[in-house]
């Protein structure tokens, strides 16, 4: 199936398109029970992972990983982070989110993605991750 049907399903990315793409709104679209599974594109386990292997490539940018909290950085970190750290920090004991950025350029799974939604929609794809605790608005 197209990108967008494939990360949407059929009735949503129709949706998408008909009603939402090309025009002067945005529309989020929370997961539902008919929602596909994102499991092998990004999940906690991955996140992990991209923020504590220090063979992984260095992240290029001081705010690839960072903390916000009610809209405010008050933690970057240029080289990669250690999970308790980020955990520590601000998610689990601050209420924060921590936001992982340009991940079209680091997981494979996120950048084929990225580059099939490209050729569908002829725009410029990125991707980010937000980890909040629940309740939370980061």
């Amino acid at each position: 199936p197209r990108a967008l049907e494939a990360l949407l399903g059929k009735e949503r990315s129709e949706h998408f398109m008909n009603d939402v793409w090309g025009k002067d709104s945005w529309e989020h679209f929370p997961a539902s029970s008919s929602s596909p599974s994102y499991e092998d594109l990004w999940s906690l386990a991955l996140i992990e992972y991209h923020l504590t292997n220090s063979h992984y490539r260095p992240w290029a940018y001081e705010n690839d990983i960072k903390l916000v909290k009610e809209g405010e950085t008050y933690f970057t970190s240029p080289e990669p982070a250690r999970w308790s750290d980020v955990m520590h920090r601000g998610v689990v004991s601050g209420g924060a989110s921590a936001v992982l950025n340009n991940l079209h350029n680091r997981h494979a799974p996120i950048q084929r993605l990225c580059q099939a939604l490209e050729e569908q929609l002829y725009t410029f794809i990125s991707a980010n991750s937000y980890l909040s605790p629940g309740g939370s608005r980061g």
